[in-house]
Formats: C-alpha cells, structure tokens, sequence
C-alpha cells in the first residue's frame, strides 16, 4: 500500500494558541509505556461523550454532542462493537481502583457488565475476530499484561498470545497476526504471529492507537519523535514496510480513521485540546477543528471512535473521551 506523506504542522499556527496539549497523553514517547498501569493504578475521572459527525458538502462538522457517561469516575477507551451495532465496548473503573470491561446500547442506553475481577484489570477491548470481545487483562500481581479473548459474559478469557507486558493492540489479516505496543522503554511495536507466538520488532516510540484497514493487510499506527510529535504511518505487514501518511496535531496521539471504497484512509480524527479535529484525505492539506467541548467544561480530549454504519439520518455517530478542566 502507497500512502503519501501529508503535512499538518501548519495546522498549530491557527490552533495552538488556542489550545493545550492533551493530558492524557505523554509529553513524550517513553512516557507511554507505562500509561496502561498508571491510568487503572491512579484511576483519573474521564467521561464518554457522542456526537454526530456531518458533512454539507463544505466540511465537516460534529454536532449534537453530548456526556453519554458522565459520572465522577474513570470511563474510557470507546470502541465500536460492529459495523451493524448500535452498540461499543468501553472500561470502568471499580471499587478497588482496577477496570473491568462493559458494554453499552445506543438505542437502549442499557449497560451490561462484561468482566468483574476486583484484584486485576482489563482493558483495551475490541471485537475478537472469531466473535465475542478480546481485551488486555494483568496478572493478579499487576506485573504482566497479556491479549485475552471471551466469547461469552461470565468466561474468564484465555490468553491468546504469551508476548507481554502489552499495553494496546489489534488484530490482522483476520486474526492470524495481532500488533501490539510492547511495553518496553521506549514501547515498541510487535508484529505477533498468533499461531507460532513469533513477534518481529517494526519501530519504537510507538503511539496507543493501532488501528487495521478493512482487508487486515495493512496496521496504521501512531509514531513519535524525540519531541513528543506524533505522526500516522502504515505498515504493510507481509514486509513489515512503514511509509509516513500524516502528522497527528501538536500534543495529539490519539487517532482514528475511516476508509474509503478502495480501503484508503478517507478522513483522519483527532484532537487538540477541546477541540476535535478532522483531516479530509481527498482535500484537505491542514486539520480542521470540528468541534469545541470547552464551553461543556473539558479541557482535552482522547479516544475517538467513529461508528461504521450510519444512522437514519446519514451521520456517522461519534465516540470520544473528554478530560474535565482542571480546577
């Protein structure tokens, strides 16, 4: 996959005074290697918000936002379940300080509790490949942090890969490779053969997200500099090859994407303080900002998902995690 290089530094002339980097990510990319066990030790409030992302032919806009889950407590890490559900995955924190996994219903608003193991922590849940959900789950130590997956509520989730300590994750050429951040200093990014175990190092200073396009035969992800500048990259992987494809927002890692009729990234989200920015690839030579949640009270923004169905009305329904503003 060809992917060309799209300049968005331009976009911290309009916006960065305006805005602060994101807290919730490292100030630079060593930092992240721990992030997974410092956010469920230290558990920080963080709410999950949804919108509608619209487009009227000039641009696009997300409107309608609003705190889905709001609570004074740690929700986070949104994720879609299916193309044709109304319905994501996300983590809570619970009564001991550790996460566990749930799910929420868009059209219900109902909340089904997926894992309940007070002494360890699950996060980072996804759709498995074969059905039901896979996620991160730590040892009761909290030492190590392995890819799980569980086909049914109430299942404990067997490992599906020995290689740990993970902290993010996802799947491949349909199931049969998993990338995975490896929690190394700095963390590095594995591609791991499922069947054998194999793992093959790609670069270091890799970023949280992970995300595949549709055919699994490409994994783009989120690589930072010395200083703290994250930038996209697609890595084929059959050759392992990692080409440069845009440079994420001052202080941004968190991204996400949507892909176009010939499995070509089509739009790029992500954020920059209270702002939600989008990149149109067909367009677009800056990120735009689409939206702005400070007058709602949060300061910076972080996971964003986008669903894979449109509703009735033809927008796309959005996810994200929002940071209140510190006091």
């Amino acid at each position: 996959m060809s992917v060309l290089k799209k300049s968005a530094f331009a976009a911290s002339m309009i916006f960065a005074a305006a805005c602060q980097p994101d807290p919730d990510a490292p100030t630079a990319p060593e930092a992240a290697a721990s992030e997974p066990a410092v956010e469920a030790a230290s558990l920080p409030i963080a709410h999950i918000l949804l919108g509608k992302v619209v487009s009227d032919g000039e641009g696009v806009s997300i409107v309608e936002i609003e705190p889905l889950l709001a609570a004074p407590a740690y929700q986070n890490q949104p994720t879609f379940a299916a193309p044709d559900e109304n319905r994501f995955y996300y983590v809570a924190g619970n009564e001991n300080g550790k996460t566990d996994l749930w799910s929420f219903d868009l059209s219900s608003g109902e909340k089904t509790r997926i894992t309940d193991t007070p002494e360890k922590s699950e996060f980072s849940p996804k759709p498995a490949p074969d059905g039901g959900v896979s996620f991160i789950q730590e040892s009761e130590d909290g030492e190590m942090t392995r890819v799980h997956a569980l086909r049914e509520i109430g299942d404990p989730g067997a490992a599906v890969i020995e290689t740990g300590p993970v902290g993010y994750y996802e799947w491949l050429q349909g199931g049969a490779t998993l990338s995975v951040f490896y929690r190394s200093e700095p963390p590095m990014l594995q591609l791991v053969d499922v069947a054998t175990g194999e793992a093959r190092d790609v670069f270091d200073n890799v970023g949280r997200v992970l995300l595949s396009s549709p055919d699994g035969a490409t994994l783009f992800a989120a690589r930072g500099d010395e200083a703290g500048q994250y930038e996209i990259v697609a890595v084929d992987i059959a050759s392992g090859v990692t080409e440069p494809v845009l440079d994420l927002p001052p202080g941004a890692q968190d991204f996400f994407l949507t892909f176009g009729e010939e499995g070509l990234p089509a739009m790029a989200y992500s954020s920059m303080g209270s702002q939600l920015m989008t990149y149109d690839f067909a367009s677009d030579s800056i990120w735009h900002g689409a939206a702005d949640i400070g007058d709602l009270g949060y300061g910076s923004i972080t996971r964003v998902s986008v669903a894979g169905a449109a509703d009735s009305d033809g927008s796309l329904p959005i996810l994200f995690v929002a940071h209140p503003k510190d006091e």
